[in-house]
């Protein structure tokens, strides 16, 4: 309920109180040991399920997980169309153990996740036996796998599904079912250590001892006791809590440096009415409130009488939240495709790789060097990648192994890409005789692994092709390609169009004034971040050509090695030679567009470079008007110095006379009284020196050489007439 059909707790108790109510609440009668038939109706449990998983649930999951509208009226009908298995990404991946399968019956996994089958190879094909029916995801709905493992003898009678007939996991001693899991792991990761392992008992069961009634008083005492070893043994299959106990001892061994923490919540014996003997079909009360207040009750005093479960919840839910922001990449493997004569693609995905820093090597996602060497050894991938990867550029080389004879045997590509929409790498291998095709493939969070998923699921019959995966990446750096080109065409459009603006407003007759420059200080600074983001782009493209031709030769041998393996093989298939002409021409197509969009980018250059002259002649037609505008200010300020100069000759001779007579209570007057002071001493001031300009012929030198001349001379004599 709470991992593949995503309840929130409230939800899965209202569902667990809807199941229990409508199938154990009507037990059937005379069936006390369900040795006849089972004690409970499995029409009923399979009602009650399909109820489940198709009410609300439905409408939450489904639109992510498909475009098909579920509008069946019917029940059964509808829940069919919600199936075990899940492409979602945000889905946590579930597995329900059951005990059935095909041929031989032991534990089988209903899964939501593809789990790759391993490699078989001569003197190690005892590998395949310890995984439990590896392949794609289950397609069986989701009630058909809560109901196999709830199908427990005596209780519930077995259910066929795919022809096969499936019950309890508990009858493959997996009652407990954590060591599975953490096999189960460690197959899908490649012997990756899980951090973290939680595990929640039903409550530990008390041993009652064996009886001694009349039957086992009448019986041998050899029967007696071999009955008695039957129930134990039965008793530890079935025990969960003697299944943790072992498992605990097993891991407490296989630690060394790689520490997996192992938590158990768990009832422990000894509470009142413990959890561990309430009867897997007890439902005592209308609605099984009898049973469900004893359960509660019971937990509670667990919880009560062990203050340190609170601490170690809280250390589960902080060790969960940092192993997630630590969490090793997330990887898909195991599509399992097949084509005639037995071809396999096994891809190796890491969702989520660490940045790279120029220079230094990568994070590889492995434990340590012995598990990525075993990787590389059953995947058979090329080991010149670690050199790329140690801080490597982008590149990418292919090389293709002939025979003496001169037919091609095997193939090796290895890839690096480093660019700002999200690095990518690749190694990949191919051998002509079995024609399986293995790769690792590494790639940025900002690329969306999901659509290579997707790409591989819609074209499982072209998986034969060694050429495939790399084709489909061919295109992703197309499409990266066309973004980044389509982000520079925006910005040099802003940039064309602003700036044109700007030209028209510069040949206008009015001149802008300094303020309203300096108002457009922040429009200036962004054009020229536009400009120099263009230019970074520009330099990292150009850098980039050589990385597509290269990965273009590399596909080109690829496509000519398939060629010469096709050509080679014992039963040529027409069908194949048509999938090859389909990717060769996708190939063709593809290159055609990059050659298209590296002209366009030739385009941007000139572009840029056109963009740039006209901006820096802006600026310069900028500084031009901003050094007129200083011109004109300045001479504004001449004329204004002329005025003060003015201002000064009328009130300066006031201030030198109250200067000279000391009146320092002068300068302290109103404002009208002083102005009226400075008018009364500045006046008279002012009219005695014009008096003396007007006559200063009179007082000069030589009008005072005249006046004494005359004086001495003294007064002219009256001349009488005779």
């Amino acid at each position: 309920m709470l991992g593949r059909l995503q309840m929130d707790v409230t939800q899965a108790m209202k569902n667990y109180n809807d199941v229990g109510s409508t199938v154990f609440q009507k037990g059937r009668s005379y069936t006390r040991f369900g040795v006849i038939r089972p004690r409970f109706s499995s029409k009923l449990m399979d009602a009650a399920l399909q109820r489940a998983t198709q009410q609300d649930v439905v409408h939450r999951i489904q639109p992510r997980e498909t475009n098909n509208e579920i509008e069946d009226t019917d029940v059964k009908a509808r829940a069919d169309k919600v199936l075990m298995r899940t492409e979602s990404s945000d889905v946590a991946r579930t597995v329900v153990v059951a005990h059935g399968g095909f041929k031989v019956k032991k534990e089988f996994l209903f899964r939501s996740y593809d789990h790759a089958p391993p490699e078989i190879r001569s003197g190690r094909s005892d590998r395949a036996s310890r995984h439990s029916n590896p392949g794609p995801a289950s397609n069986a709905p989701l009630w058909v796998a809560g109901r196999a493992t709830s199908a427990a003898p005596g209780y519930f009678s077995e259910i066929k599904y795919g022809g096969d007939v499936y019950e309890d996991g508990a009858m493959a001693k997996w009652n407990n079912p954590v060591e599975l899991a953490l096999k189960e792991v460690e197959q899908m990761h490649w012997r990756h250590q899980p951090k973290l392992i939680i595990s929640i008992g039903t409550g530990q069961k008390s041993d009652r001892g064996h009886t001694t009634g009349l039957f086992h008083r009448v019986i041998p005492h050899e029967i007696s006791n071999l009955s008695a070893a039957v129930k134990t043994l039965k008793k530890n299959q079935l025990n969960s809590h003697v299944q943790h106990q072992e498992f605990e001892s097993r891991l407490e061994q296989r630690n060394g440096d790689l520490e997996i923490r192992y938590i158990r919540f768990d009832a422990p014996l000894g509470l009142d009415h413990e959890l561990g003997n309430i009867k897997l079909g007890e439902w005592r009360g209308s609605d099984g409130s009898e049973t469900k207040h004893r359960m509660e009750k019971i937990i509670e005093q667990y919880l009560e009488d062990h203050e340190d479960l609170k601490s170690s919840h809280e250390e589960v839910h902080q060790s969960a939240c940092e192993e997630k922001e630590q969490l090793s990449p997330t990887f898909t493997s195991g599509l399992d495709c097949r084509n005639d004569p037995g071809s396999r693609l096994r891809l190796l995905l890491q969702r989520t790789r660490p940045p790279h820093t120029s220079g230094k090597p990568d994070s590889l996602p492995f434990a340590s060097a012995a598990s990525l060497n075993t990787i590389f050894d059953d995947l058979n991938l090329p080991r010149s990648y670690l050199q790329i990867a140690d801080g490597f550029l982008s590149t990418a080389q292919a090389h293709t192994i002939l025979s003496p004879t001169g037919s091609p045997t095997s193939f090796q590509l290895i890839v690096y890409c480093t660019m700002k929409q999200g690095d990518w790498s690749l190694a990949l291998s191919h051998h002509a005789s079995t024609m399986d095709t293995s790769i690792f493939c590494s790639l940025d969070q900002k690329l969306n692994s999901q659509n290579l998923v997707d790409d591989l699921l819609c074209l499982q019959h072209y998986s034969f092709h060694p050429m495939l995966i790399p084709c489909i990446m061919f295109e992703t750096v197309l499409n990266m390609g066309i973004e980044r080109r389509n982000s520079i065409k925006s910005r040099l459009q802003t940039l064309e169009h602003t700036m044109a603006q700007m030209s028209r407003a510069a040949t206008s007759e009015s001149l802008v004034d300094v303020g309203s420059e300096s108002d457009q200080q922040d429009s200036w600074i962004h054009l020229f971040d536009l400009l120099a983001s263009c230019r970074r782009d520009q330099v990292s493209r150009k850098g980039r050509y050589e990385f597509w031709k290269s990965y273009h030769a590399a596909i080109q041998l690829g496509m000519k090695y398939t060629h010469e393996m096709l050509l080679f093989a014992a039963l040529p298939n027409a069908a194949q030679f048509e999938v090859h002409a389909e990717l060769r021409q996708w190939v063709d197509l593809t290159w055609q567009k990059l050659n298209s969009l590296m002209a366009r980018d030739k385009d941007h250059i000139n572009r840029v470079e056109n963009v740039s002259t006209l901006l820096y002649s802006l600026v310069q037609q900028r500084d031009i008007r901003l050094q007129s505008s200083i011109a004109k200010a300045t001479q504004r300020d001449s004329q204004d110095m002329k005025f003060i100069a003015v201002l000064g000759s009328v009130f300066l001779p006031a201030s030198l006379v109250a200067t000279i007579l000391n009146v320092p209570e002068f300068q302290f007057l109103p404002g009208a009284r002083l102005f009226a002071a400075y008018i009364g001493i500045t006046v008279p001031l002012v009219a005695f020196i014009v008096l003396l300009c007007m006559t200063r012929e009179r007082w000069s030198g030589r009008g005072w050489r005249e006046w004494r001349r005359r004086r001495a001379v003294g007064p002219p004599t009256a001349h009488t007439k005779t």
